[in-house]
């Protein structure tokens, strides 16, 4: 309260000096902050769209794994519509998604990075002015990008 009380008595130089920075500063540090944040949750989003594209992969792709690897297996199967129709009938229906857990979890998080770094590079690429007038291009150098930081995991 006494801080506030002598900012109303005292000059915008007389501020400057006792305070470090005027409030024209202070509202400009604010405004600075805005497109960072707005990045930050952009980036966010990105990683939590991508950690939800590895679990859809997963859930799609794992009875298509299943009936592959049953069909390489010598269990005498001749078409994967006998794999499937065995496989209910006698394990039930999640015995499609067997052996998903590791998958899941090695998945998700991989796909979180990739189409991670993918956004980030994109909007940096665009905010750089890189490569706007060939958004194809962008798009591909986008992608490597992001490939080359998921494969360090690999």
């Amino acid at each position: 309260l006494v801080i506030s009380e002598m900012e109303e008595h005292m000059t915008s130089k007389q501020q400057q000096t006792a305070f470090g920075e005027t409030v024209e500063a202070k509202r400009s540090a604010a405004v600075a902050v805005k497109p960072i944040a707005k990045y930050s949750v952009q980036a966010l989003k990105d990683i939590w769209g991508g950690a939800w594209a590895g679990v859809a992969c997963i859930g799609i792709g794992q009875p298509f794994d299943f009936v592959k690897t049953r069909l390489q297996s010598s269990m005498g199967f001749k078409s994967s519509t006998e794999v499937i129709s065995h496989a209910i009938r006698t394990e039930g229906i999640m015995a499609l998604y067997k052996g998903s857990l590791i998958p899941l979890l090695l998945n998700s998080p991989a796909c979180s990075v990739l189409i991670g770094s993918y956004g980030v590079s994109k909007r940096k690429l665009a905010s750089a002015g890189i490569l706007n007038s060939a958004p194809f291009t962008q798009n591909l150098v986008a992608g490597s990008i992001g490939d080359r930081v998921i494969s360090v995991n690999d």
